[in-house]
Formats: structure tokens, sequence, C-alpha cells
């Protein structure tokens, strides 16, 4: 590496090469600096999180993160983050940021690091296991196009609900009409969120903080969050997120079911209806992810 390159803190002011960065890396999951601010600046206080950066001039070339999640909080545990500009590689920026990294984390005493990559990267999933890493989980990207995905085969389902007395209705309506709707959705959050597979042992956010991430991020779609309704009761929910970026279309985000109502058909009841919603938005691309041993779900996103 360079001896007129180094490691430093990213500071405010980089956001928008930073974001400008993140997208070469991946340019399939564009980014911008408004999205890096708010989500920075919305994250609950106690999780830590750390951003270092490479820059050359005004361009950020490397960057490196240590965080902790909010749904499988631990102290001791991390989740690491590395990414450098296709055409810096192999020049050692990679291992220099990843020792940087771990000297910051020795005051935590870390009892666990983990990071993300794409199977089609064998690059870094060398680079990883070099390192001692080992795969722990796979996750499935789906998606569709609600202008011809086959939609109405399954219009049955919500049909049959709705017969049997539950309702579908969008959350921006019954932020309206129901004082309770934030409580109300928080709980159902967090009891549909316990069950959803993951590494490591669930801890739901407190309210203030989902608070926070739920009305105050610019991306959160209201009208695009269906709630499943049983009398006045919030028993299911499927969201969407929006992103800034023109023409990136629909983050299809948590779909949950209370215990009490699954195997009755109110996910994919959530999903067709939603995706409706979105096909009268004009929307012509939905993604989500799902952990590939999420068996249930991915049924209902294939279906």
């Amino acid at each position: 590496m360079s001896s007129t390159l180094h490691i430093r803190p990213a500071a405010p002011e980089d956001y928008e090469a930073l974001a400008a960065h993140y997208t070469r890396v991946a340019p399939d999951d564009p980014v911008q600096a408004s999205e890096l601010r708010v989500w920075d600046r919305l994250r609950d206080p106690k999780l830590d999180l750390a951003r270092f950066v490479v820059s050359e001039g005004e361009r950020v070339i490397a960057a490196a993160s240590r965080s902790q999640q909010a749904w499988m909080y631990h102290p001791r545990k991390f989740a690491l983050e590395l990414t450098v500009d296709p055409e810096r590689r192999r020049r050692g920026l990679g291992a220099a940021l990843y020792r940087h990294l771990l000297a910051s984390l020795e005051p935590f005493d870390p009892l666990a690091l983990r990071a993300r990559t794409r199977e089609d990267r064998a690059d870094a999933l060398r680079f990883l296991a070099r390192r001692g890493f080992a795969e722990e989980e796979r996750e499935q990207e789906s998606w569709l196009n609600p202008q011809t995905a086959p939609l109405e085969a399954l219009l049955g389902v919500p049909e049959r609900l709705e017969a049997e007395g539950m309702a579908f209705m969008p959350f921006a309506d019954l932020m309206r009409r129901d004082p309770e709707h934030r409580a109300k959705l928080y709980a159902l959050e967090t009891e549909a969120g316990a069950d959803a597979p993951q590494a490591d042992a669930y801890t739901p956010p407190s309210f203030e903080a989902w608070q926070a991430r739920v009305f105050e991020d610019p991306n959160v779609l209201p009208e695009g969050i269906l709630i499943a309704l049983e009398g006045e009761r919030y028993v299911g929910l499927s969201q969407f997120w929006r992103s800034q970026t023109p023409g990136a279309g629909l983050h299809n985000g948590f779909t949950g079911v209370r215990r009490a109502y699954r195997g009755r058909g109110v996910a994919t009841a959530l999903k067709v209806r939603n995706l409706l919603w979105a096909r009268a938005q004009g929307v012509t691309r939905v993604r989500t992810f799902n952990r590939a041993d999420n068996g249930a779900m991915l049924a209902v996103n294939h279906k």
C-alpha cells in the first residue's frame, strides 16, 4: 500500500464519497449519502458503530466498519464490513483495513466476528477463509415485477381470510384512526421477529429505538406497510421500503405473523395485497432476502 495513503475514521463530510464508493463496489445495491446519514443518526445509541476510510483526494477508495446488530445484540459480538474499489484490489488495502479493524476491537475483547459476502465473490471468500472465517448461514435473494407477476391467481387467499373475519389495512390508515398504532405494531414485530431464523439469540430493540427507525427514516412507506387485523388486534404485517436511488424499486422487508395465526395463509395474503398496491404505483421491481433455510417464507415468495 502506498505510503501516501492512510486509514482514518470516517467524518461527516465523507458521506457523499462513501456512498459513491459503496455504489461502485455493489452497483446492484446503490446507496445515497442521505440514506447513510439517516441510518447512522437513527442507530440505537447502545449499538457500537465505527467507520474507517482510505481516501485519495476527495474519493474514498476503501472503507471498513465494525458494528453491533440490533436484532441479535451482544456487547462482545460484531459485524464487520470491508470494501475496496474494484480497480484498487490486490494491493494490500483490504488486509491493512482488516488489521485496523482488529486493533480497534481490542478494547471490546470480542467473542465473535461476522462478515457477509456474495457467493460469486471468490476473492472475498478466500480473503475471509484465510483469516479463519467459516460459513454460518446463506441468504437467498428473490425478486419479481409486480406488473407481470400472476398475483390474481392467489387472490382467493386474502378473500377467504376476509370471509373468516380478518381485515387488511395499510398502516398509513391505521396511523390516522388507531391511537395505539405504534405500540401495536411494535408488539407485533417483536413477537413475530422472535421466530425469524438467525445466527444468534434474538434481542428486540427498545421501543424508543424502534420508533426512531420506523417513523423517522424517509425510506419507510406507511402506505406500503400492510397490516392483517382480527378485530383491533394486529396479527400480521408485510412492509415495503423505498430507496432514494431513482429506479431502484422497492425492498420487501419483514413479513411476519403472530404464532397463533400461522398456517392459514396470512403471509401469502399480505404479500399478494401489498404487491397489488405496488403494481398500482407503477413499481416494476421488488426485492427481498431470506435465509436459505427459511423454507416457509421462501415457499411463500416462490408461490
